[in-house]
């Protein structure tokens, strides 16, 4: 009797083997990564697709993520898990958000995924190419004349408001004079003609003094550039009547496109608004040579474009 007992535990052991052997061979994942779009241009973002399928019951681990993807290529943000089920098969699909503040090709590695019971065993993905380009530039279009200012058609409430601004400004003019006649008094109203500097001789205050601080070189990095984009922004926003301090960097060399021909000049622009941008939100440290190349390409930039040379060109 103890030999058929002892007999009985070993079959149960062996089926309770062949039971689980069976079950393992059944955890297989079916994994894959998807891009959105694997060309972006220099700032932009796009989604990767994570999607494992499995049978029910069968718990997926996820890849876990840093910061970055790989060098250069930024996790902008990570979505939840979501789940769908058909008939006794599972799927998960998880959105990476992505961006890269350096252009040119990067190849994304594989993503592993687990089995939480069998965490011994790798699934991979496919590798992906990403390609990040930088701002293009079409020189084959023709330059075009600079369009004057539109005047918008008037509503019925600023007609009202002019009308009575205009009232109110006769009805001061009229107590005035009687004022005047009454105490007989005779003022002499000088006309004070207030001077408003040219915005490129402010631009270039700034940047020399700038300079002379020296931030870069005591490691205030990131306030360097921050000082050259905001004295650019502030500049184009007083110089071409432009938004500047509210828009991005490719807003601005957007609505610029058409007002500066000289695309030396754009390419100058372009480089220290994009270098100021990786600086704040890549945390991207410059070489040396380059902090001094954005302050003088700001420079540049501010003198090629002053009013006061154009006018002093139309009147020669």
């Amino acid at each position: 009797m103890q030999l058929i007992q002892k007999n009985k535990e070993v079959l149960l052991a062996f089926f309770a083997l062949l039971l689980f052997s069976f079950k393992s061979n059944a955890q297989e994942l079916v994994v894959a990564a998807k891009l959105d779009t694997n060309q972006i241009v220099i700032g932009k973002q796009t989604r990767i697709r994570l999607t494992a399928k499995t049978q029910i019951g069968v718990s997926v681990v996820f890849p876990e993520f840093k910061d970055t993807i790989i060098e250069k290529v930024e996790l902008v943000s990570i979505g939840k898990i979501d789940t769908a089920l058909a008939g006794n098969m599972a799927t998960y699909q998880r959105d990476l958000i992505i961006t890269s503040f350096d252009s040119g090709f990067f190849a994304l590695p594989p993503f592993n995924f687990k089995i939480k019971n069998d965490t011994s065993k790798v699934f991979q993905t496919e590798p992906l190419l990403f390609v990040v380009q930088t701002i293009p530039v079409d020189t084959t279009l023709a330059i075009k004349a600079i369009k004057g200012p539109i005047d918008p058609a008037w509503s019925i409430y600023e007609i009202q408001k002019e009308l009575l601004i205009g009232l109110i400004v006769l009805l001061a003019v009229i107590l005035t004079i009687y004022f005047l006649k009454r105490k007989k008094k005779v003022e002499v109203i000088q006309e004070v003609t207030v001077n408003k500097r040219p915005a490129h001789e402010i631009a270039i205050e700034v940047l020399n003094d700038l300079r002379v601080q020296k931030l870069w070189q005591q490691g205030r990095v990131k306030e360097y550039h921050i000082v050259i984009s905001d004295t650019i922004r502030t500049y184009i926003e007083n110089r071409f009547n432009v938004g500047a301090m509210e828009m991005t960097s490719d807003e601005i060399l957007k609505s610029l496109r058409f007002i500066i021909t000289d695309n030396n000049l754009k390419l100058k622009l372009s480089n220290v608004l994009i270098l100021s941008d990786m600086v704040k939100f890549a945390k991207e440290q410059p070489l040396p040579n380059e902090n001094e190349l954005s302050w003088e390409n700001a420079i540049d930039f501010v003198k090629h474009t002053a009013l006061v040379e154009q006018e002093e060109g139309e009147k020669r």
